[in-house]
C-alpha cells in the first residue's frame, strides 16, 4: 500500500482524542447523578427476572448465568429490591410454652411486630401478678369468707357437741371436753362419782352406769367419726374459696390482654391456656413473696414458661426482606436448633447419720 494512500487515513493524535466541554454538566462528579433505573440492552432477561421475581407461589427458583462483569448481581438485585419495597412484611415467630406437654414448645406465627408486644406484655402481667395475687389474700373479702368457714364447721361441731353433752345427761354420765378429746364419767344423783365412789355402789347400778357408758362410748366413736368429713369439707370449701380468688385476680389482668389480641386466635388459645396454668401454679407466686425473694420477674425461674421466646422479628422490617447467603449450606437456609443443657446437683443429708 503506498505511503500517499496511508497519508490519507492517518489521524492525528489530536483526531483521536475527544474531548468534552465540561461547563456544559451541571453536577461536579457522576456521585451527584441518580443511578439508571434500568437495565440497558437486557430487555429479554429483565422481562425473565420479573416473572420468576413476582410469582405468587412458593418453591420456585431463579436461576440466573452469565459472564463475569455482566452486572447480574445488580441485575437481580434491583429487581428483588424494587419487588420488595411495595410486598407486605413477612410476619413474626415465637416459642410459647405448651402447658400440656412442656417439652414441645408452641410456634406462633403473627403479624410483623405483634411477637415484641406480646413479650412485653406477659412481662408486665408476670410483675403485676408476683404482687396481685398474694395481695389478693390480704383483701378483707377473702378473709371474710375464710372466717366465714371456719365459723361453719365450728357451729357444727359445738352443736355435735352439745348434742352429745345433752345424751350424756340422760344416760347419767358426765362428758368432759379437755385438749386431748372427752371423757366420760359416771354420775349418781346429779353428782360426779369418783373410781372409790363407783365401786362402792350396788351391782345393779354399776351396772347400768356401765351399759349408758358403753352406750355413750359407741354414739362417741360414731360422732368422732366425723372429725375427717369435717376436715375433708372445709379443705375442698377452702380449694373452691383459692381457686375462685385467683381465678378473679389472673382474669382481671388477662381480660385486658384477651382483648388486646382478640384478632389473634393463636394468642387468644394460648392466653386462655396461659391463664389456666397460672391458677393451678398460683402457690408459686405467693411463694416468691413469703421467702422474700425480689419481686423480679425476669430473675424467677419459674416464670420461665411464662415467657415468650422470639424466633425471627420483624418490627422494623420495611416491606419483604431480601437476604443474600454466599454459603447456601442446609443450616444457613432453613436454620437450625441448638439445645442448652441445664445441670442441677441436689444433695440429701440422711437424719439419722447425724446426732
Amino acid at each position: 500500500m503506498s505511503d500517499k494512500y496511508n497519508d490519507k487515513y492517518r489521524l492525528s493524535a489530536e483526531e483521536l482524542f475527544h474531548t468534552c466541554d465540561l461547563a456544559r454538566f451541571e453536577f461536579s462528579s457522576t456521585a451527584d447523578l441518580e443511578p439508571l433505573s434500568t437495565t440497558i440492552g437486557q430487555e429479554r432477561a429483565l422481562e425473565a427476572i420479573n416473572f420468576g421475581v413476582e410469582m405468587p407461589h412458593g418453591s420456585f427458583n431463579l436461576y440466573v448465568m452469565g459472564s463475569s462483569g455482566l452486572g447480574r448481581h445488580t441485575l437481580v438485585r434491583d429487581a428483588l429490591k424494587e419487588h420488595a419495597e411495595n410486598a407486605h412484611p413477612p410476619k413474626d415467630y415465637c416459642y410459647v410454652a405448651n402447658f400440656k406437654h412442656l417439652h414441645t414448645p408452641q410456634a406462633l406465627e403473627i403479624p410483623a411486630g405483634t411477637a415484641c408486644k406480646l413479650r412485653a406484655d406477659l412481662q408486665g402481667l408476670q410483675k403485676n401478678l408476683l404482687k396481685a395475687i398474694p395481695a389478693a389474700f390480704q383483701e378483707d373479702e377473702y378473709q371474710r369468707q375464710h372466717q366465714e368457714i371456719m365459723d361453719d364447721i365450728a357451729s357444727k361441731k359445738d352443736a355435735e357437741a352439745q348434742e352429745l353433752e345433752a345424751m350424756a345427761v340422760d344416760h347419767h354420765i358426765v362428758l368432759k371436753r379437755g385438749a386431748t378429746g372427752f371423757t366420760l364419767v359416771p354420775q349418781k344423783d346429779g353428782k360426779t362419782l369418783t373410781a372409790e365412789e363407783f365401786e362402792r355402789l350396788s351391782e345393779s347400778d354399776q351396772g347400768e352406769l356401765r351399759k349408758s357408758m358403753d352406750e355413750m362410748k359407741g354414739v362417741l366413736k360414731a360422732s368422732l367419726g366425723k372429725v375427717p368429713q369435717w376436715q375433708h369439707e372445709i379443705q375442698q370449701r377452702m380449694e373452691v374459696l383459692y381457686r375462685e380468688t385467683v381465678a378473679l385476680t389472673v382474669s382481671q389482668f388477662i381480660k385486658s390482654l384477651e382483648e388486646k389480641y382478640k384478632e389473634f386466635q393463636a394468642v387468644k388459645e394460648y392466653l386462655s391456656a396461659l391463664k389456666t396454668d397460672i391458677i393451678e401454679n398460683a402457690e408459686l407466686f405467693q411463694e416468691q413473696v413469703a421467702h422474700k425473694k425480689e419481686l423480679m420477674a425476669s430473675e424467677s425461674t419459674f416464670l420461665n414458661k411464662y415467657t415468650v421466646n422470639i424466633l425471627v422479628d420483624n418490627s422494623e422490617t420495611q416491606g419483604a426482606p431480601v437476604i443474600f447467603e454466599d454459603n447456601p449450606t442446609y443450616q444457613n437456609l432453613i436454620g437450625r436448633i441448638e439445645h442448652v443443657a441445664r445441670w442441677s446437683v441436689r444433695f440429701r443429708c440422711n437424719q439419722n447419720l447425724y446426732p
